[in-house]
């Protein structure tokens, strides 16, 4: 089974059949959409790992797809493709987006399968680096819960230990 899935979006069948065929000898789940609507779609249905979204499509832009998938999917990989070198764009979609990658039509198939090895490598380590903080925590926890179990038994002890020493200070046959 697949460790990622990518989800490829783009509304010219002929694109997404190319980029389907960059990665049939990956080990990735590739899901298609035609669009924005149908991308949000399956965002909904299955955990995603990277998109990678043209920008210049019908109804929904790749602008407003990843901007969408940002906000409800921030740990998802973003990747913007383009046939244009519209550079407002490209600094709109960095900005507001978080891209890790803005690459261009056409594309070199090698520079877009080692583009996504990089950028599921930085996801990988990313989601090691957030369950190894959460074991932290929680063992933070747990011996913020010893310490103070350990601080009551040994003011138990030492208030055992007080009494004995009282005990032993007092004289021998002496009742008091």
């Amino acid at each position: 089974m697949p460790d990622h899935t990518l989800l490829l979006v783009d509304d010219e069948p002929n694109v997404l059949g190319a980029l389907k065929r960059v990665f049939r000898r990956e080990p990735y789940a590739l899901l298609t959409a035609s669009g924005g609507e149908e991308a949000l779609a399956l965002l909904e249905k299955k955990p995603i790992s990277l998109i990678l979204s043209d920008q210049r499509m019908p109804k929904m832009t790749g602008l407003e797809l990843l901007k969408r998938a940002k906000k409800q999917w921030p740990d998802t990989i973003r990747i913007m493709l383009t046939g244009y070198t519209d550079i407002q764009t490209a600094m709109a979609t960095i900005d507001q987006v978080g891209v890790y990658r803005f690459l261009l039509k056409p594309w070199n198939d090698d520079d877009v399968r080692m583009t996504v090895e990089q950028a599921l490598h930085q996801w990988d380590l990313t989601s090691e680096n957030r369950i190894l903080h959460a074991l932290i925590r929680k063992q933070d926890a747990e011996i913020k819960l010893w310490n103070e179990g350990f601080e009551e038994k040994v003011r138990a002890r030492t208030e055992h230990l007080e009494r004995m020493v009282k005990e032993l200070e007092r004289p021998f046959g002496c009742t008091v």
